[in-house]
């Protein structure tokens, strides 16, 4: 019987203390984007690289108009429209390069209420410049100009 009960309870043990180190996350809202989607990102998640950049998840709470344009776009790509129908948060990977003031989405996932994953993406674009006052610029002072930064 001791021996059945360690050989339930220790994964468990194990289970509760990997989700509890590697699924940390510190998310602090950083503004609203152009579609009117709560902003936020995880400072738990960045990770800093060569040459001035970092990469950093973002959570976007979607907005009616960013729902809307999503399933615009579906419908315009002759994608079954329904499933998008309960879009509610998007993350991204992001990259930003400090030093040149530029950005790259990398990933893209958009999840249901109930967090069902409704579409990933990989993004293949060019970096973009940071514009004044943008949401991408309150990210990029958030993230690249914080003052404990490792």
């Amino acid at each position: 019987m001791k021996h059945l009960y360690i050989i339930l309870c220790l994964p468990c043990v194990f289970i509760i203390i990997f989700l509890n180190g590697t699924f940390s996350s510190d998310w602090k809202f950083y503004g609203i984007t152009r579609g009117d989607d709560d902003a936020y990102y995880d400072r738990d998640s960045i990770e800093y690289l060569d040459e001035g950049s970092l990469r950093v998840w973002e959570l976007h709470i979607l907005s009616d108009e960013t729902k809307g344009r999503i399933i615009h776009k579906a419908y315009m790509k002759g994608i079954d429209i329904i499933i998008y129908d309960d879009a509610a948060y998007g993350m991204f990977l992001t990259e930003i390069h400090c030093k040149k003031k530029e950005y790259i989405t990398l990933y893209a996932f958009l999840y249901d209420k109930h967090l069902y994953l409704l579409n990933r993406t990989e993004i293949k674009e060019k970096p973009h410049y940071i514009l004044e006052g943008t949401s991408e610029d309150a990210l990029y002072r958030a993230v690249c100009m914080r003052k404990n930064r490792q």
